[in-house]
């Protein structure tokens, strides 16, 4: 396990400590909580998952490669085209 430091407000930790304190729970605990949860719903992020993905292995590859190769020209062709306005000019 590894030490990570970070700077914080003094008055937010005092306020932490005191709530952590008084619910009797441990500071690390609780900061470990929430940096699981916060990677947690990044790795479910779609921007996440698209830009981080493992490398598949050589066999993979290969199967993937195969698989394409064998699409035929009407496989790729763009059967509708949708365009969605995301704002207004």
């Amino acid at each position: 396990m590894k030490t990570l430091n970070f700077k914080i407000e003094d008055e937010l930790l005092k306020e932490f400590k005191e709530i952590a304190k008084q619910y009797h729970e441990n500071a690390s605990e609780i900061l470990r909580g929430f940096v699981k949860e916060y990677v947690e719903e990044r790795q479910n992020d779609i921007y996440y998952r698209l830009t981080n993905h493992i490398v598949a292995s050589e066999e993979e590859t290969k199967e993937i490669i195969n698989e394409l190769n064998m699409l035929k020209d009407e496989d790729l062709k763009m059967e509708t085209m949708e365009v969605i306005e995301l704002w207004k000019k």
